[in-house]
C-alpha cells in the first residue's frame, strides 16, 4: 500500500489544490448516501412498474418531494440559499 501511495502521491494528492470547502465536497459522501436511501426506499416499496418511463417518472417526483433532506445544507451546516 505504501508503495501505490508513493507512486502515485501526486494523483492522489490532486484534490489539495482545492480550497478546503470544495475538498470537503469532493470527499464528503453523506449527500449521495441520503439520495441512495431515498431511491432504495422508493424502489423497495414497489414490485414492478407498467415501464421504464414510469419508473423514471416517479423517481423524480420522489426527489422532488424528499428535496430538502438531500439538499437542504450547506456544508458549513447554514440553510441553503438555493430553491
Amino acid at each position: 500500500m505504501v508503495d501505490s501511495w508513493e507512486r502515485d502521491w501526486e494523483e492522489l494528492m490532486a484534490f489539495m489544490d482545492y480550497p478546503k470547502d470544495l475538498r470537503r465536497m469532493i470527499y464528503t459522501t453523506n449527500p449521495v448516501e441520503a439520495l441512495h436511501r431515498i431511491i432504495r426506499k422508493l424502489i423497495k416499496g414497489k414490485a414492478a412498474w407498467v415501464s421504464d418511463t414510469a419508473l423514471i417518472k416517479q423517481i423524480y417526483l420522489c426527489l422532488m418531494h424528499n428535496e430538502k433532506s438531500w439538499k437542504g445544507m450547506l456544508w458549513d451546516g447554514n440553510p441553503s440559499k438555493e430553491n
